[in-house]
């Protein structure tokens, strides 16, 4: 496979991620993960949001976007919170859009997730997107956000499913928000960068234990166990394509990993590109 079309199957997998969750969210649901901690969903979208709040005021990790970012917008407004801060976990516009929704707040992600905006790369946040709503407060490798008495660590554990994801650890309520780099539980990635998302997976394995509740960026929470699992398939893939297996007779066990995202099929061809 040539790297054209390699470029145009990457298109068409971040095309369908960015398609999922064009509708409009009629209801926000709240879930309380820990004291404080809160996943914001709704039926109509796969995207999750994450706040965390102390008193009045709110860390939100991920704007989301149009009616969906109106919506967490009202659901905080209707408890009388402020958001101090918001966190871009990458700059696909599905995670982005919605800083628009959040003009008070500072706006944190890693420095090239702000350059892709700049540069408007490919599922970006699309216009009306001005200068307020750019990322103001930027990061290259970690930082540390205080909200009262709770502190939200912020790192970059290098390019994975952009080259600008930006993790999120709440040590004391034993919570990790991966963004995009993990999509769903047991399911395959979409990685720009697979041995650069190995990496980033095995970095927040070492943050994890058996209790870590990981949020995903589309789908269910996920368990040390579950990170464990998703590590074991691609570190055996990897190896499976470098040492030149056949990419149509593989083990049939594998389409396990299959998701409304990704095959296994597709997630084979695409490491037979870049390894």
């Amino acid at each position: 496979m040539n790297r054209t079309t390699t470029k145009l199957l990457i298109s068409i997998l971040l095309f369908g991620i960015w398609l999922a969750p064009i509708f409009s969210v009629a209801q926000i649901k709240s879930e309380e993960l820990a004291t404080n901690v809160y996943l914001l969903s709704d039926d109509s979208t796969s995207v999750k949001a994450l706040y965390i709040r102390n008193k009045e005021q709110v860390i939100l990790v991920d704007a989301m976007f149009d009616d969906f970012a109106m919506a967490i917008s009202k659901h905080l407004d209707e408890q009388n919170l402020t958001v101090k801060y918001v966190i871009n976990t990458h700059y696909h516009g599905d995670h982005t859009g919605g800083n628009t929704f959040f003009k008070e707040a500072d706006i944190v992600s890693h420095y090239n997730t702000h350059q892709n905006i700049v540069d408007s790369a490919m599922y970006g946040p699309t216009s009306p997107f001005g200068q307020e709503d750019m990322p103001n407060l930027l990061f290259s490798d970690s930082l540390t956000l205080n909200l009262e008495n709770t502190q939200v660590h912020v790192v970059h554990f290098g390019p994975a499913h952009t080259n600008g994801d930006a993790i999120v650890i709440l040590p004391e309520q034993n919570i990790i928000q991966v963004g995009d780099v993990i999509l769903t539980p047991r399911s395959l990635p979409f990685s720009t960068n697979p041995k650069g998302t190995l990496t980033a997976l095995k970095k927040v394995a070492n943050y994890s234990n058996e209790n870590t509740i990981i949020v995903t960026g589309h789908g269910d929470t996920a368990s040390k166990t579950d990170l464990v699992a998703l590590i074991n398939i691609i570190e055996t893939t990897i190896m499976y394509v470098e040492n030149g297996n056949d990419l149509v007779d593989y083990p049939s066990v594998w389409n396990e990993w299959n998701s409304s995202f990704i095959s296994m099929k597709t997630w084979l061809t695409i490491l037979d590109r870049y390894y």
